[in-house]
């Protein structure tokens, strides 16, 4: 039935008309003002920005669209077809907002297999893993460092160091399985909110974000979440951890759905779940980076300054494994890891100045 002269929103209510005119449907009259001729269906519903949908007649929320669907056609008597032009309308609005940002967004195209990327992140980590290609020594991508005492891997993302620590790492914890990476899908942001919540408490977690992306093109925002003891924060006397594995990605797609990655392993700082090798590793690697620091600043105060380094003894092979570490009362009286040591170099003493012996502790592999 073709109809002349009759608005595009007003087709649904003329058809149902007709149709009931002719006898092929039946409805019943519903005493509600949006089923009025003249109302716009693209009205009905809109998004409050914080993840839940409105309806426009009652101003009631809610968490989804399939919910607030079934709210205007259990409440206000919304037909069939008026639902599904709204369905219709949406998926316009979002095709046209993804266009727009797809406009607005670099992409990053890898020149081996033609492969775009949104991040150039993305396609680094890309080149390396598929096309072994190696980056340049003073690139500021990969600058993702482990924490473990002498490794010094750089990685270009939080999950590829999760899943370097597991592998190499993982006799570091006493949970062998703390490292493993967790992928989970919520509704909606509150049950994402309580299983955060709930990880963090049987994890002994605690993060802060770190970044928020709101310029993307399949998702309306990515934030990443580190860490508390990550950098300088969490730690006293300027004590810090380079970067803990720990980390929480969050994607907030257009559905209102949240994907995450996540992992809820820790190095690197103090934790419940590190070995006592860990720890005494972990302290051994503050006190000479403390006794770096000290020997920088008294360089800059122009500070004489006497400077010991140590090389491992030819005479006996050293094996990490072995070595049993104490604690620092233990070491200033027993001092057992100098049995191991000889004197290497001294370098020349200014004359005339007070000597502040500063020690710095170097191993190399014989």
């Amino acid at each position: 039935m073709h109809l002349v002269g009759v608005p595009p929103e007003d087709m649904l209510a003329v058809d149902e008309e007709a149709y009931e005119e002719e006898g092929t449907s039946s409805s019943v009259d519903v005493p509600c003002d949006v089923m009025d001729p003249m109302f716009y269906v693209q009205n009905a519903i809109y998004d409050s920005g914080n993840g839940q949908i409105i309806c426009s007649s009652c101003m009631d929320e809610f968490p989804s669209y399939r919910k607030v669907y079934a709210h205007l056609f259990d409440m206000h008597g919304f037909s069939k077809q008026q639902i599904e032009v709204i369905k219709a309308q949406r998926r316009i609005s979002l095709s046209q907002r993804n266009r727009n940002n797809q406009r607005k967004q670099t992409i990053y195209s890898c020149e081996y297999c033609d492969i775009q990327f949104v991040s150039k992140s993305g396609l680094m980590n890309h080149k390396k893993r598929l096309h072994n290609v190696e980056l340049p020594p003073t690139t500021s991508i990969d600058n993702i460092v482990c924490p473990s005492y002498g490794c010094g891997m750089s990685f270009f993302t939080y999950m590829d160091l999760a899943i370097h620590v597991d592998s190499c790492h993982r006799d570091l914890t006493t949970i062998s399985d703390c490292f493993r990476i967790h992928r989970d899908r919520f509704p909606d942001k509150a049950s994402y909110a309580k299983w955060r919540k709930t990880m963090e408490i049987q994890t002994d977690s605690q993060f802060y974000t770190r970044t928020t992306d709101n310029h993307l093109r399949y998702g309306k925002k990515s934030t990443l979440l580190k860490c508390l003891y990550s950098n300088t924060r969490g730690h006293s006397k300027g004590r810090r951890c380079e970067q803990c594995p720990a980390f929480i990605r969050m994607c907030e797609r257009y559905t209102g759905e949240l994907e995450v990655v996540a992992c809820f392993g820790h190095l690197g700082h103090e934790h419940s779940t590190e070995t006592r090798r860990a720890a005494e590793l972990r302290e051994r690697k503050w006190r000479e980076f403390e006794s770096m620091q000290d020997f920088e600043l008294q360089q800059n105060n122009g500070e004489e300054t006497v400077v010991e380094a140590y090389v491992i003894s030819t005479e006996e092979e050293y094996e990490e494994e072995d070595v049993q570490f104490k604690d620092d009362a233990a070491a200033t009286t027993n001092k057992p890891e100098m049995d191991r040591l000889i004197p290497f170099d001294r370098k020349r003493r200014m004359p005339e100045e007070p000597q502040i012996p500063v020690r710095i502790m170097r191993y190399e592999e014989i």
